[in-house]
């Protein structure tokens, strides 16, 4: 029952994102996402520290955490649906949206194939390392991963461009001053360069053809 609710949340969730996030604008929603994502998961460690205790089940061999309060088991279980809720209608579609538009045309096709095995990495990593995590540090897997829900929003408040409205031409101005965009431009100026260099000259005797480099 639990997980078909969560699923259900999932979908109707992305639902707004879908036809709104050109009106709201991808910094809005990751920023406001991930500050609301960080308080779910922050309050969900400090109810559990609070108000829970280990007990290791010797039938599954895992440790669990025990709350006895029930408004705190209320309070963790409309957190959770929430932090489900709001990541599928900010985070969930806006990075893929996200990452294929901030790469100027120069360097798209790389840019996006390194965003999205990135992505699928990371999944990866957090389904592997997260029952490691509450296994050991129980409540703490969620006030880290509360915290980094904090800083990926404080980071896109200050690093990310908004890139609601513009064309994909219009990213070379958006990253105008970026040191990668700039390395890549040099790079390309210089293959040109080199090719002109060894561009045969051409010159004419009488019938001849002449060649030189």
């Amino acid at each position: 029952l639990a997980t078909g609710i969560n699923g259900c949340i999932n979908v109707l969730a992305t639902v707004p994102a879908i036809l709104y996030v050109d009106d709201w604008g991808r910094r809005p929603v990751l920023i406001i996402g991930g500050m609301i994502m960080s308080f779910a998961m922050l309050t969900i460690g400090s109810v559990m520290g609070i108000h829970g205790y280990t007990v290791f089940n010797s039938t599954t061999e895992v440790t669990e955490v025990i709350i006895s309060n029930q408004t705190a088991s209320y309070t963790i279980i409309v957190l959770v649906y929430l932090f489900v809720a709001v990541f599928a209608a900010s985070w969930g579609p806006t990075t893929w949206l996200y990452c294929t538009e901030i790469f100027p045309l120069s360097m798209r096709a790389k840019g996006a194939s390194l965003t999205t095995a990135a992505i699928w990495v990371t999944n990866c990593l957090v389904s592997f390392l997260v029952p490691v995590l509450l296994e050991r540090i129980t409540y703490g897997t969620y006030l880290i991963f509360g915290s980094l829900c904090f800083i990926m929003a404080v980071l896109v408040y200050f690093f990310y461009p908004e890139t609601k409205g513009r064309s994909l031409e219009e990213m070379d101005l958006v990253f105008s001053n970026s040191v990668l965009v700039d390395s890549v431009r040099q790079r390309q100026k210089r293959i040109i360069d080199k090719k002109k260099q060894f561009q045969p000259q051409i010159q004419m005797f009488g019938k001849y053809r002449v060649e030189r480099f």
